[in-house]
């Protein structure tokens, strides 16, 4: 009855691949109710409770982003419909929903409240993301595992502002790699020079812990010459062994002048709510 109670607790309120191994954890537990344990059982029914509660009370809502992003529908969404969505303005450079997809629920970051059927027409952060996983998402492609799979956009900049800046929310399980590399041009059809590489992230074990959604703090680098675009390449890699993947949103880059310090907002953008978030759905 115990196990019974746990495990509908957990349905009800995590991601589905968090389900699994909770799960499995609660497997663990075997307790048979009696006088004895009577009150520890309900101690750790209310305590889960209570996890429950602040995770879906507090999880996902996240600052803005700064402002002068040059990044076109950084939080994915659809420019038709801002409520679902979409990778209009990135390209899948395999092909137009290739491998690439997105993903919308109460699990990823998002700034402001979204209402819309994906979460029971609810007033909830309902976030949006970039995703690459061997299995559909909302929108969009299916990644292959042990193939390298490209999502880019094109930004113009002006080419005097040589001080760079870049963050990023980004979750994974098992990624070989995840990575997101700036191309400067000064032309929008390039050739492209090598700019940076502000991301780089490699997980090669699986371990079965909840991972959580993170970012990359307000990354920076000045560079010698400037450039009137910049391509902004988003790669990951599938490994070919376990069904897993990676996502990432709300992404700001901009070019800023001489004695420039920071973007307005820039030191609210280190943070994000530490909370349970399915793999990589």
């Amino acid at each position: 009855m115990f196990r019974i109670l746990i495990n509908s607790l957990i349905k009800d309120n995590f991601p589905d691949e968090d389900v699994t191994s909770l799960q499995k954890s609660v497997k663990v537990l075997q307790i048979k109710p009696n006088r004895s344990n009577t009150i520890p059982i309900v101690v750790v029914v209310v305590l889960l409770s209570l996890i429950v509660t602040v995770i879906r009370a507090n999880a996902y809502q996240v600052p803005p982003l700064p402002a002068g992003n040059l990044v076109k529908n950084p939080w994915f969404r659809s420019t038709s419909e801002p409520s679902y969505s979409s990778l209009d303005g990135w390209t899948d450079v395999a092909g137009k929903d290739k491998y690439w997809s997105t993903s919308q629920k109460e699990s990823n970051p998002s700034p402001e409240i979204i209402v819309n059927g994906i979460c029971d027409n609810k007033p909830v952060y309902c976030g949006t993301s970039a995703r690459l996983k061997n299995a559909p998402g909302q929108t969009g492609g299916v990644g292959v595992p042990g193939v390298d799979s490209y999502l880019t956009q094109v930004v113009a900049a002006n080419k005097d502002n040589k001080h760079l800046f870049f963050f990023t929310y980004w979750v994974s399980h098992k990624i070989d790699p995840a990575e997101v590399t700036i191309y400067g041009s000064n032309s929008s059809n390039g050739p492209w020079d090598f700019v940076w590489t502000p991301f780089y992230h490699v997980q090669d074990v699986a371990d079965g812990e909840f991972y959580l959604w993170t970012d990359t703090g307000m990354l920076e680098k000045i560079i010698d010459d400037g450039y009137s675009f910049y391509k902004i390449e988003i790669h990951a890699r599938l490994p070919d062994d376990i069904p897993v993947g990676f996502k990432i949103t709300g992404i700001y880059f901009t070019a800023l002048g001489p004695g420039s310090s920071v973007p307005p907002g820039a030191d609210k953008m280190s943070y994000l709510p530490l909370v349970l978030t399915e793999r990589s759905k």
